[in-house]
């Protein structure tokens, strides 16, 4: 195996070869890539090396290949040297080496702060994100308790939870999002968003808090909020007086309305209720957000909505049904009934196919519309 590492100058593995003139062969060839340049200094060295051997040599030869050395003394004064090839094991080690960099490398650049703490909830390690995010350095997490991160009205958030869940009583803590407040060394507080997960060490668990500074989506939920607010008093207001006037015109209260102005009157009212409608859509987003919007379903008599809906795009677009044109609306197959949620003609005009705004001629053909029961 010795004379196969040494192939190049294997004239110089013969029994009777001196030590040095070997090392002055592999020197000479270039074999040794760490030696290029200075070889007398390298040969002096690996001299004294051989003559006083200590601990095992790794050496890469020019050929890629690593070699392991390892010299002792005899007892009548010589020395033994064992040449093992480690090619192999100095590969895997790289690859280990180039993706732990890898792996630090995403953990140090990712936005969202990553910390590690044991069972008993000791900060292990945290990134850079980590470090900003709760505004201290790394000598100011590393071996500190994680309940230095949330307020002090959540500082069990962490630690209780930690421990029941290992306990078996909290399954949900690991896996899932939560939210707390944060805490910063001066005392200041934030909205902070966080998951945990869990790996399996020989020193025990290690669990894994991704977290996340939510400042910004606290502060836009506010807006968002004023927002509904300001729609809520600034068009549901005027619209219900709006509505409320169209429907004392229509009743007849303050004269007979001409019969030509009546359907388009009717029109107007039913059209006033769609635009409060449509605010109410606007003012349940809240709801929708926080899981509170409920829905009631009614039926309907669907071929009634239909056409209302024909009607109400005819009369804002007369031009559009000339007199060789012809509108159907029949039903077959039972009762015309389905469950819809109120305030949707827009999105029943929609699927008829009648456009908001219509190009001239839009409408020059015949169809005929089918609704089937139970729709």
């Amino acid at each position: 195996q010795f004379r196969t590492i040494n192939q190049a100058v294997i004239e110089t593995t013969e029994p009777g070869t001196r030590f040095e003139d070997h090392i002055r062969a592999t020197l000479e060839k270039g074999l040794i890539p760490s030696a290029v340049g200075r070889e007398e200094d390298y040969l002096k060295d690996r001299l004294r090396a051989h003559k006083n051997p200590g601990d095992p040599i790794e050496l890469e030869r020019q050929d890629g290949r690593w070699i392991l050395l390892s010299e002792q003394t005899t007892n009548d004064g010589g020395v033994v040297t064992v040449a093992v090839d480690i090619t192999n094991r100095k590969k895997t080690e790289e690859a280990l080496r180039l993706s732990e960099m890898r792996v630090r490398a995403i953990v140090n650049t990712s936005i969202d702060g990553i910390i590690t703490f044991d069972e008993i909830g000791v900060i292990q390690s945290a990134n850079p994100a980590a470090q900003q995010i709760f505004g201290r350095d790394r000598d100011g997490l590393m071996g500190q308790s994680v309940s230095i991160l949330s307020a002090h009205t959540h500082q069990d958030m962490f630690l209780e939870r930690t421990k029941n869940y290992l306990r078996g009583q909290d399954p949900e803590f690991v896996g899932n999002f939560h939210e707390t407040t944060g805490r910063k060394p001066d005392g200041s507080q934030f909205p902070l968003e966080f998951s945990i997960s869990e790996i399996q060490t020989d020193q025990g668990c290690l669990f894994i808090a991704i977290c996340r500074d939510i400042s910004q989506r606290w502060e836009m939920d506010r807006i968002k909020s004023e927002f509904v607010s300001t729609v809520s008093h600034e068009l549901r207001t005027p619209l219900t007086s709006i509505k409320g006037s169209l429907g004392l015109v229509n009743s007849g209260v303050l004269g007979v309305v001409p019969e030509k102005a009546t359907g388009m009157m009717d029109i107007a009212y039913k059209n006033s209720e769609r635009l409060i409608a449509l605010v109410n859509d606007i003012l349940d987003v809240e709801k929708l957000s926080s899981g509170k919007m409920a829905f009631d379903f009614q039926p309907v008599e669907l071929s009634g909505l239909v056409r209302e809906a024909i009607d109400t795009y005819l009369a804002e677009c007369p031009h559009h049904l000339e007199a060789d044109d012809s509108l159907f609306v029949g039903a077959r197959g039972g009762p015309p009934n389905a469950r819809i949620i109120q305030r949707q003609m827009q999105k029943l005009r929609g699927w008829l196919g009648l456009p908001d705004t219509a190009t001239p001629h839009a409408m020059r053909h015949s169809f005929a519309t089918h609704l089937l029961a139970g729709g």
